[in-house]
């Protein structure tokens, strides 16, 4: 009977140490979930903030050189999008 106790004890100790595993790395998952939570809203107020300094330059708020050539890439993107849209609508009307 030693045999089959010895057993028992091994597949219990087992047991508990994927239990406490599994606890590690659901707790570790949850806060590499919540890092990444943090860094959207990080990321979305980098972007609030880049809108703003934009329509600020559009209404010559903001004069700075070093912003300049940014916006000029902004604005002829966002030229190049609006014949892209023009372009679809006119390929849904056919």
């Amino acid at each position: 009977m030693s045999a089959f106790y010895s057993f028992l004890n091994k597949a219990k100790d087992t047991a508990v140490a994927l239990k406490n595993k599994s606890g590690s790395l659901i707790e570790g998952t949850k806060l590499n979930l919540a890092v990444a939570r943090e860094e959207d809203l990080i990321e979305k107020d980098y972007i609030e903030i880049g809108k703003k300094t934009y329509a600020n330059f559009n209404s010559g708020q903001i004069d700075n050189p070093e912003y300049s050539k940014i916006f000029e890439e902004i604005d002829s993107d966002e030229a190049k999008l609006r014949l892209l849209k023009r372009q679809i609508a006119d390929i849904k009307r056919v």
